[in-house]
Order: C-alpha cells, then structure tokens, then sequence
C-alpha cells in the first residue's frame, strides 16, 4: 500500500515541483482566476462565463 501511494501521489508531486510545473494552469482554472483577481481588484464578486 505505501508503494502505490509513493508512486501514484508522492511521486509526482515531487516531480511537479521540481520542473516548477505546479503553478500551470490546468483545464478552467483559468476562469476562477479570473474571477478572483477581478474581486480582488474591484472588491466585488461576478462569475464569468466560463464557470456559470
């Protein structure tokens, strides 16, 4: 059990972090950045079209 969770979990996360790969976007997390930096910026919450 330790073994597969080394390989399918530890793994690649500790792989991710070494090509500092964590912090790429993946899929739609684009929109809900989106949406925080906008609340972030104008203190107000509206979704985008992407995650309605």
């Amino acid at each position: 059990m330790a073994g597969l969770l080394l390989v399918g979990v530890v793994a690649p996360v500790l792989l991710a972090f070494s090509t500092h790969s964590l912090g790429i976007a993946r899929n739609d997390d684009w929109a809900y950045r989106r949406v925080l930096f906008e609340f972030a910026r104008t203190g107000h919450y509206s979704l985008s079209g992407g995650v309605r």
